[in-house]
């Protein structure tokens, strides 16, 4: 008997429509209604299905019906079964175990190296293809044939049909050695238990009436399950339509493909695009605000894209709305996750101090262990290892204890628990890392944490289900085999955790739940607001898997794109129709994801009537220029290389920078307007980049959100800068009583002030992150300062200017950092630098392979290449910075510090990450051997920035491409894109 499908029509939402049904089954009996189970889409539409079935009881107490997920009527699950863990663990066993000769059809490239962490990857996808052969009720054996009778007639494709087949039956071997190690390990295999489930309509004696409530797609084998339930249970699909749109649905009531060609009717006007995820959110802002205020507490939030929903809760948030988010935390995102890496990390680094230091630092251990303040802790491996330098995890503890003996006797108690801990843990890891241990010591560790889990936190929610799963993993692993190794077990469990989440306990009264695609359904608020309506997103096209391509599934009769759109399409009307009358429903798109990789509107909203989809085209595309960052000119021929036949000649890329924009002038024309090193190694890395910089203002660097939330590199290092001077200020010479703690105070003193003046006084947790990084780099600082006085230099300038003339009227601007003299009446320049610290040379002269020598020589001939002899060979580098030689002639030539001989010069090094200050010198008679040539490309770059002139890029001259999207900005085409135009022809250096 087949399941009787009934219609709900469309006179308001989904899941008003099925609690009004289920609450008039109600009144007609007061038990029927627990005495029904009700099939919902998705955990998230259960919730609001009770949670809505409370509010319309008259009573608001009623015996509510069992809510169910479709997966949970044919779920096996228990002990004797083999869970996903217990599946991941099998296939990763019998992969590696497997000759690569045998594996060689299935996979072309099985490596040699890294082949426990290919196996488990590959695990993870091959558990998919199993669980939907299994839902579909196939098998390798089926696919085999359906593939042979679909391409019989098909002379073509007979060689790739026999590929095929022979993969299939390759495939066929390696499941059938799964299952056999599952049944050695006492497991059931899951496909086996769901069948059995299925078939078993007696556990349904209990219920009167199953109801599959607005389901839009059904697998197979919950078809034949459903179908078996309804010889004894009354099983009713209701669907949410009207009964006059009955032919589009199957006898299951999941949609046919004839709903590809309706006609979605969404509104034009309900429509908004952006340029990225920001703009998109100050959208929604806006249409939410434009609501009148007793319809505002009456509005869902979508998220289709999950790419899109930070920056949508962020900025709801800051309106004073909490976004919360139903589907929960990724485990791999969470605490969990992280402790997971850091011992995958530690577990590999062969004794080394950084990764054991890193797993010390983690919370989750801290509490298991019995840290009090994890603060005090990182504060003490912090200075132990600016201070002491242990070579490896072993020597971490000794040096915690030498620490403490050096300090007071709080800090002498602080130390000995350090190296305490720190002992204990690495006595932990021990054990995790010996063969058949992993799980067991992981279970010891959440022992230790179960009850210093607050339930509010969201690692809590997820205690469980990793203890079910290490428990899992303790039973596979106490069998000895291949998988008793630890690195194997853990990376099986960072597999699972991928796919696996925890709902938040924490949400907010008011807060408004950002409802998926398919919850969206069940949102029974009159006002929508869709954000993320991607394709790719809306209709839910799957990428395509190697396995089970889209035109297998045809092949095999299985839901393949086409019927995904149709679901799709039907949910979308869904959503619409009942809103039509009273509320709304708006669609946010937008242009470019959060990494800045293009993204486009679902083609749902491009099925309107002929009329409307030449506006329709304009709104999405055409008319989108106006909404994403200007563009300074259209696209037109742009391009990076032209041509492909031999070099031109000398200065084809000298073309004036009127071939940009007529009108364009060089603000240096004016020789009173000076240069400044930075300006010189800008044009210096990519001319063309610099004039899109300088005359249309094409500057990724500047696009800030409305509310600072982190800082940028070079806020970080300006923030650095700014309390050196300061501190260097106040300590400029040696004096009695100075002392490096004293002094940290004072530079922590000072970072608190700037801090504050800049961000507030209650910054976001990322700047109060890079706070703390900065305060430490600060700190070590302070000791460097206070050997550099002891040595005998005294601080004389801080942020000196500099204004000079040089040779052809060239004037030149300057600001350095610190300028000091020693005793001996040396002077000495120095550069604050916050990045990774380099060699002066190196940072200043690039060594330039013969390709490149030669674009040089051809196209920018006025610069010559400077020969140097680096790791005894000679080498040809250009000028990529002109920064501290410049620096030394502004010193010398200035007169003001009588400075008869050119000065020393150095980068003080403060690291953005842990790490000692370090100071790169640049010796004097390295340095005056290359001031000839450092004056002669000053004067010529200058030059050429003067006349506004060369358009060269870093591409056309050979150098490495340019890592930032100003290019990007002027096309939709990728910089990548670009590159893959025809390049000029150049000569052979051997000719």
């Amino acid at each position: 008997m087949m399941p009787r499908v009934e219609f709900l029509g469309w006179e308001v939402p989904a899941a008003e429509a099925v609690a009004e049904r289920l609450l008039a089954i109600g009144r007609q009996d007061a038990l029927a209604l627990c005495r029904c189970a009700v099939v919902v889409p998705t955990r998230e539409s259960g919730r609001r299905l009770r949670e809505l079935l409370a509010q319309r009881s008259v009573s608001h107490a009623l015996l509510s019906p069992r809510v169910l997920l479709p997966g949970q009527i044919i779920e096996a699950a228990g002990a004797g079964v083999a869970d996903e863990v217990a599946e991941l663990a099998a296939w990763s066993a019998v992969l590696m175990e497997q000759d690569t000769g045998c594996l060689s059809r299935l996979f072309p490239k099985v490596p040699d190296a890294g082949r426990e962490e290919w196996s488990v990857g590959l695990a993870g996808r091959l558990v998919k293809v199993r669980r939907e052969l299994a839902d579909h009720e196939c098998d390798c054996a089926a696919v085999r044939r359906a593939l042979q009778a679909f391409f019989a007639e098909d002379d073509g494709l007979g060689i790739w049909v026999d590929e095929e087949a022979e993969r299939w039956a390759d495939l066929e071997v390696l499941m059938e050695r799964v299952d056999g190690m599952l049944r050695r390990w006492e497991l059931q295999p899951s496909h086996e238990a769901r069948a059995a489930m299925a078939a078993d309509a007696a556990r349904w004696a209990d219920c009167d009436r199953l109801i599959v409530a607005c389901v839009p797609e059904l697998v197979p084998l919950l078809r034949r399950c459903l179908a078996g339930i309804a010889r004894t249970v009354t099983v009713e699909i209701w669907v949410h339509a009207p009964v006059e749109l009955a032919d589009g649905f199957d006898a299951f009531g999941v949609p046919l493909e004839s709903w590809n060609t309706r006609n979605a009717g969404v509104p034009i006007e309900m429509i908004h695009v952006a340029a990225e995820e920001r703009g998109m959110a100050e959208e929604c802002i806006r249409v939410m605000s434009s609501l009148p205020e007793d319809e505002v507490h009456d509005l869902a939030l979508g998220a289709c894209d999950d790419r899109f929903a930070a920056a949508l809760c962020t900025r709801f948030g800051d309106a004073g709305w909490p976004v919360y988010r139903p589907e929960g935390r990724p485990l791999s995102a969470s605490g969990w996750g992280m402790l997971l890496e850091l011992l995958d990390r530690a577990l590999d680094g062969g004794g080394r101090c950084e990764p054991f230091e890193a797993v010390l630092r983690c919370p989750l251990v801290a509490r298991a262990f019995g840290v009090r303040s994890l603060y005090g802790m990182c504060r003490l491996l912090d200075e132990v290892h600016s201070t002491r330098f242990p070579a490896d995890a072993a020597g971490l503890s000794s040096a915690l204890e030498s620490l403490g003996r050096d300090g007071s006797a709080s800090d002498a108690a602080a130390c000995q628990a350090a190296a305490d801990y720190a002992r204990r843990v690495g006595e932990w890891l021990s054990r995790l890392g010996r063969d058949g241990s992993f799980a067991f010591a992981m279970l010891a560790l959440l022992d230790s944490l179960s009850g210093t889990v607050m339930p509010h936190l969201p690692e809590y929610g997820m205690l469980e289900r990793l203890r079910r799963a290490l428990e899992t993993l303790r039973g596979v692993q106490a069998r000895r085999g291949v998988f008793s190794g630890s690195r194997v077990a853990l990376h099986v469990l960072r597999s699972w955790a991928q796919g696996v989440s925890s709902v938040e306990r924490n949400r907010e009264e008011y807060a408004l739940d950002a409802l998926g695609w398919l919850e969206l359904a069940y949102s029974r608020e009159r006002n929508v607001l869709v954000t993320g309506f991607h394709e790719g997103r809306v209709p839910d096209v799957e990428v395509e898997d190697a396995f089970l391509p889209d035109r297998l599934r045809r092949v095999l009769g299985w839901e393949d794109s086409r019927l995904r759109t149709a679901r799709d399409s039907f949910l979308l009307a869904s959503l619409l129709e009942p809103r039509r009358a009273a509320g709304s429903v708006h669609f946010f798109v937008a242009r470019q994801d959060p990494e800045r990789n293009p993204v486009q509107p679902s083609s749902l909203l491009l099925r309107c009537s002929d009329e409307e989809l030449p506006g329709r085209v304009r709104l999405l595309f055409e008319s989108l220029e106006a909404v994403s960052r200007p563009l300074p000119f259209e696209r037109g021929g742009w391009h990076l290389c032209a041509g492909n036949g031999r070099m031109q000649d000398a200065g084809r890329g000298m073309e004036s920078i009127a071939m940009l924009d007529a009108g364009a002038v060089s603000r240096w024309a004016d020789v009173s307007r000076p240069f400044s090193p930075s300006l010189l190694a800008r044009f210096l890395r990519c001319p063309l980049r610099f004039w899109l910089r300088e005359l249309f203002g094409i500057d990724p660097d500047k696009d800030y959100a409305d509310r600072k939330r982190a800082m940028e590199f070079n806020e970080y290092g300006t923030l650095v800068h700014g309390v050196l001077e300061d501190f260097v200020a106040e300590f400029p010479s040696l004096r009695s009583g100075l002392d490096v703690r004293a002094m940290s105070r004072r530079m922590q003193d000072i970072l608190d002030r700037k801090f504050a003046a800049l961000y507030g006084e209650r910054p976001l947790a990322p700047l109060m992150i890079q706070k703390r990084m900065a305060a430490g780099s600060l700190e070590r600082f302070a000791s460097r300062h206070l050997q550099d006085l002891q040595e005998g230099w005294e601080n004389v300038g801080r942020e000196e200017d500099f204004l000079w003339t040089m040779e052809e009227g060239v004037q030149m601007r300057i600001r350095i950092d610190r300028i000091d003299r020693h005793a001996d009446g040396r002077i000495r320049i120095i550069d604050y630098k916050t990045g990774k610290p380099t060699p002066c040379e190196v940072k200043h002269l690039e060594a330039v392979k013969e390709g490149t020598a030669l674009r040089f020589r051809h196209l920018l001939p006025m610069l010559p290449l400077v020969e140097r002899e680096r790791k005894g060979r000679e080498e040809l580098c250009r000028w990529k910075e002109l920064q501290l030689p410049l620096y030394a002639l502004a010193v010398m030539e200035s007169g003001k510090y009588a400075c008869s001989r050119l000065p020393e010069t150095c980068y003080y090094n403060v690291p953005r990450k842990s790490g000692s200050v370090s100071v790169e010198s640049w010796a004097p008679e390295e340095l005056e051997s290359l001031m000839d040539s450092a004056r002669h490309w000053t004067r010529e770059t200058a030059r050429l920035i003067r006349g506004g002139l060369c358009l060269y890029s870093a591409e056309d001259l050979g150098l490495e491409t340019y890592a930032d999207d100003i290019l990007n900005a002027l096309a939709p085409d990728s910089l990548r894109a670009m590159l893959h135009l025809p390049q000029p022809a150049f000569p052979n250096p051997a000719d």
